[in-house]
């Protein structure tokens, strides 16, 4: 038994509150937690709840379209789109192109889950996993979260709990599979659920989202891309990859090369490392850039330089772009940045360098830096 699924399973926790192990295995990526001014709405929405129950049977009309619209066949197939994205900023021109993850998914009871995901339209991981090891979180995302929506369709265990506008949809909000659990944050017990947008037009799902108390948990959306069942036997299980090995990814340091940044990172790299033109080093690294399974990390050279007391602003330079994550999506001369995460991955000629700064805004102005202290390579 894998040690994430041990402990789910001792201790089951919600999307939102637990830890985010698939996000793990193609990067990191922080999750807001709510404000407190968000308490208010959290009233507000429990009160229109209590409202909704009052509506006609009406709704009832709305359940049975959302349910048909879903199809009958035993595997949900469902491509759907983060709500959060990154985006390629051309240094030259400035322009920025955004970036989404999206993640298709095949899933049956009896087969397993099938799950490609993919980033700036590129597969960057595959698994298919067995049934027995769809872990408890999984169960509560994508195609498997799908298919327990058509279950609580058909067992009328489904809420009608209002109308709205998403991505470009007249929708209705269904709500499914509420539960009252303890937060970890706050120690206190919250009413937890899922809630699914149909398009007012044809009933199918267009987005889903996670709430608290009633108020939709930033961070969590997904745009339902396409959604399908098919007939048993379409698709192949046979299981050949897992995305349960938990991964490994960091970067080490090594020597202090500090006193000789040009000919060390040289030495290293290969080519020499980019420094921001007047920049006040601090320190300097020989490192390696750990990335991979646990079972069996890949390694790769590069150097570690911080600038400004407190390592305010560090490089992580290397010339292997599978060392940084999705640093192979990045042009040469482009910069794949994630607002409010305070890094990003900048490539230049034979080097990828991963910023970390203070704020978005910094990590931009030593792009730039490095883009001009560097022109002529």
């Amino acid at each position: 038994m894998e040690l994430r699924e041990a402990l789910e399973r001792a201790t089951p926790l919600r999307r939102e509150i637990a830890p985010d192990w698939p996000d793990v295995v193609r990067r990191a990526r922080p999750r807001r937690r709510l404000r407190p001014a968000l308490a208010l709405a959290a009233a507000l929405a429990a009160a229109a709840f209590a409202t909704v129950a009052l509506w006609p049977s009406s709704s009832a009309g709305v359940l049975q379209r959302a349910l048909g619209a879903v199809g009958a066949g035993p595997i949900v197939h469902v491509v759907y789109r983060d709500e959060t994205h990154e985006a390629l900023v051309d240094l030259s021109t400035g322009a920025e192109t955004p970036l989404y993850y999206e993640t298709e998914e095949w899933y049956a009871p009896g087969d397993g889950l099938k799950t490609i995901s993919r980033f700036g339209g590129h597969a960057v991981s595959e698994a298919v996993v067995a049934p027995a090891h769809v872990s408890q979180l999984e169960q509560q995302t994508g195609a498997v979260l799908l298919d327990g929506y058509r279950a609580a369709l058909a067992a009328g265990t489904a809420t009608v709990i209002g109308d709205g506008t998403i991505a470009g949809h007249d929708v209705t909000w269904i709500a499914f599979r509420p539960e009252q659990l303890p937060d970890v944050g706050d120690g206190r017990v919250h009413a937890f659920a899922e809630q699914v947008a149909v398009d007012r037009s044809t009933y199918r799902p267009v987005y889903v989202r996670f709430a608290r108390d009633g108020v939709p948990t930033p961070g969590t959306g997904e745009e339902i891309r396409s959604l399908e069942t098919l007939p048993a036997g379409s698709v192949d299980f046979t299981p050949r990859a897992t995305a349960h090995e938990l991964i490994e990814f960091g970067v080490q340091l090594g020597d202090d090369i500090t006193a000789d940044v040009a000919a060390a990172g040289r030495r290293v790299l290969g080519t020499p490392p980019l420094v921001p033109a007047g920049g006040q080093l601090a320190s300097a690294h020989a490192a390696a850039f750990v990335n991979g399974p646990v079972s069996n990390p890949e390694r790769a050279q590069g150097v570690v330089l911080c600038y400004e007391a407190g390592c305010a602003l560090r490089l992580e330079e290397t010339t292997d772009a599978a060392a940084l994550q999705l640093g192979a999506q990045v042009p040469d001369g482009s910069l794949l940045t994630s607002a409010g995460s305070r890094q990003a991955v900048l490539h230049r000629g034979a080097l990828y360098v991963r910023i970390l700064g203070r704020s978005d805004a910094d990590v931009l102005a030593a792009a730039r830096a490095l883009q001009e202290a560097n022109v002529s390579r």
